[in-house]
């Protein structure tokens, strides 16, 4: 028999307790069930994390993702623009 975890063995006693309501011995069953299925999924054992990048990779890969320098030169250009909107009356 497979090792059961604490909160699930207390699920599985408190499901067969005679003295609660149906209703909540039904709730501990539910429980007791979903934490068994979770523990055999293989998906689940099977899941490992991905490897880690060094420091430098991971700055390098934020640095190319990053959309600062679009977003500079975007606003260069609306600072050159600027001066004449205001002369018109127009907002940036």
């Amino acid at each position: 028999m497979k090792k059961v975890s604490k909160k699930t063995a207390y699920d599985i006693k408190e499901a067969s307790n005679p003295k609660l309501k149906a209703s909540a011995r039904k709730n501990y069953a539910k429980n007791a069930e979903a934490a068994m299925k979770d523990k055999k999924s293989p998906a689940k054992q099977m899941a490992k994390p991905a490897p880690k990048a060094s420091a430098m990779e991971g700055k390098a890969a934020m640095a190319a993702k990053s959309k600062a320098p679009a977003m500079m030169k975007k606003s260069a250009a609306m600072m050159k623009k600027a001066p004449a909107m205001m002369k018109k009356g127009k907002s940036c």
